[in-house]
């Protein structure tokens, strides 16, 4: 299965109102720019032009729920605000104890996210 960007805002929109709670940190799906193509990493959040951006590759996403873990994941960082934040410093306990609520919440298996 491809996704295409309009799998990506949805996906994005879902998980924001079910597993996020509407998550005030979090930016509406319209505010942020979601770019669907091959890549070297699962997915990205960082900011483009002064928005948030998340990029998810399409060559291994193969299922609605791993676009929607990846998904999550990049959100996490979004509302953890981990824009500048550097990579071995962006998966400690406070990224660990938000993803462990979100995969409680949406029935995965701790490490799911």
């Amino acid at each position: 299965m491809k996704f295409k960007v309009a799998d990506l805002r949805a996906a994005y929109a879902f998980l924001k109102r079910i597993a996020f709670h509407n998550d005030r940190r979090l930016p509406s799906a319209k505010s942020v720019e979601f770019v669907a193509k091959p890549l070297k990493a699962h997915g990205y959040h960082g900011m483009h032009e002064g928005r948030h951006c998340i990029w998810v590759d399409t060559t291994d996403t193969k299922s609605l729920d791993m676009l929607l873990r990846i998904m999550a994941h990049e959100m996490i960082h979004a509302a953890l605000g981990h824009n500048t934040v550097p990579n071995k410093y962006a998966h400690e306990a406070d990224f660990q104890e938000a993803a462990r609520a979100i995969e409680i919440e949406m029935g995965w298996p701790k490490g799911g996210v």
